[in-house]
């Protein structure tokens, strides 16, 4: 039973045939560039047990034809090193990726860049792990995102904030996040789950809030603050926090 396939550069031969592949669980495109996955049938995205999937983008803008694959549950991009490209737009189709939990950018070490997701995501509810090496700019909200448990956005990017509604994502585990801004700390008091939070680029100014306290989990907490600024003020009582492991 073939359960992955890596797709050969370049090349299409038998390509309608793996549809018939009934159970193929993983497909990986990532050989290709934009213009070779245009040139892709349809019916190549609409395997059916098809549940991760791995494209790689190379031009602003990827293909509406790779979200046809409304069945994938993973979806990794990787974006080129193209100095030309300085953002990578998420076209309106993602939204009919009606069962993806897990969605992971990665970009071309060195390079930084913003991802612009569209509106249209605020319908994956399914999401449980959403993940940058860049930033992120949402036409939206995440506010439905009941399951989501894992939000990374690493990259020193302009405007890169935290998205609206991150705050009722009550079963949010880990939390990472570089601001390219900020003048006060991000509403989080409710992500009383939260595992892990790492933040950095923070102002001096910043007073994390008391209610850190209170968050029995809580093992890692890292604050970094922007270069020079000094050092950011912890609650008074963050002895209180008996899961603690590390604080950096």
């Amino acid at each position: 039973v073939i359960k992955s396939a890596k797709v050969p550069t370049k090349t299409w031969t038998a390509m309608k045939e793996l549809g018939n592949l009934r159970n193929l669980e993983t497909l990986d495109l990532t050989g290709f560039r934009n213009a070779d996955l245009e040139k892709a049938p349809d019916e190549f995205f609409q395997i059916p047990s098809v549940k991760n999937l791995r494209i790689y983008s190379d031009a602003e803008t990827i293909y509406a034809k790779v979200f046809l694959a409304t069945g994938v549950e993973d979806l990794y991009i990787k974006s080129s090193a193209k100095a030309a490209v300085q953002q990578l737009i998420i076209p309106d189709e993602i939204g009919n990726m009606s069962k993806l939990k897990k969605l992971n950018i990665e970009l071309a070490t060195g390079t930084v860049r913003k991802m612009i997701l569209p509106a249209t995501m605020q319908s994956l509810t399914h999401m449980e792990h959403l993940e940058t090496t860049g930033g992120f700019v949402f036409g939206g909200d995440v506010k439905n995102y009941s399951n989501l448990a894992y939000f990374k956005s690493s990259g020193r990017v302009e405007g890169n904030k935290i998205p609206a509604g991150l705050e009722n994502c009550t079963k949010l585990k880990t939390l990472i996040f570089n601001f390219s801004e900020n003048d006060s700390f991000p509403d989080i008091k409710k992500l009383t789950s939260l595992e892990e939070l790492q933040l950095y680029n923070l102002t001096s100014a910043v007073k994390v809030p008391d209610s850190i306290s209170s968050w029995s989990q809580l093992r890692i907490l890292t604050l970094e603050g922007k270069s020079g600024d000094g050092v950011l003020q912890l609650p008074e009582d963050i002895g209180s926090c008996t899961a603690l492991t590390a604080i950096t």
